[in-house]
């Protein structure tokens, strides 16, 4: 008996099960967005709202990657506010009149004119937030 639950243990051990409790959540992918992703700088500001966001990023972004999961979780909870997403490989990706130079940036668009431009992790973050 003590030979039996020996080789079921080694056996447990050898193949690796195990009882999971990890609760981390799956990582987003920007794909999963595609009805919110803007490709062409000439529609960031012409979009059929009074209020949106832009929210600029880049995938090669250390900041973007790690705030990623948060401002995806939180774009996809929201009911009122709507935020857009682009991709920015270089300065051709943003609209002429968006004064953008960091990645993550994000803009909150009134009226077709920019209200303001926030450039970080943090205030992006504080941004994504206060949206609903």
């Amino acid at each position: 008996m003590k030979r039996l639950l020996l080789i079921l243990l080694l056996i447990l051990l050898l193949t690796g099960c195990s009882i999971s409790t990890d609760k981390t959540t799956s990582i987003k992918s920007y794909e999963n967005f595609s009805n919110l992703i803007i490709s062409d700088p000439s529609e960031q500001l012409t979009q059929d709202y009074s209020v949106y966001y832009l929210y600029y990023f880049q995938e090669t972004c250390s900041h973007c990657n790690f705030i990623k999961n948060e401002v995806l979780s939180k774009i996809e909870l929201l009911e009122n506010d709507v935020v857009f997403l682009i991709d920015v490989h270089g300065v051709n990706d943003i609209a002429e009149s968006i004064n953008v130079t960091h990645t993550p940036s994000i803009v909150k668009i009134v009226d077709h004119k920019v209200e303001y431009v926030k450039e970080g992790p943090n205030p992006v973050l504080e941004v994504i937030n206060s949206l609903s």
